[in-house]
């Protein structure tokens, strides 16, 4: 499944390319960074992204407001 993705995908791409008769930079990737560049560039790795970076802002607001006292004494 995961081939027939990243062929269609890199099929795709080429063809939008070739409509503008333009060689992309990423033709001559070998399989696996023509793979780590379609997991990066797709909308769900953002989406993860940004779901892990609002779980580190909660999860870092929650620290600070259970904050034991001694903490909060300054000397």
């Amino acid at each position: 499944m995961k081939t027939y993705l990243l062929t269609y995908a890199k099929t795709e791409l080429l063809w939008m390319y070739t409509e503008r008769h333009e060689v992309p930079y990423w033709s001559t990737y070998s399989k696996t960074r023509m793979l780590l560049y379609s997991i990066t560039v797709s909308k769900y790795f953002d989406l993860a992204i940004a779901g892990v970076i609002g779980l580190n802002v909660i999860t870092m607001a929650l620290e600070f407001y259970l904050m034991p006292k001694v903490c909060l004494s300054v000397d």
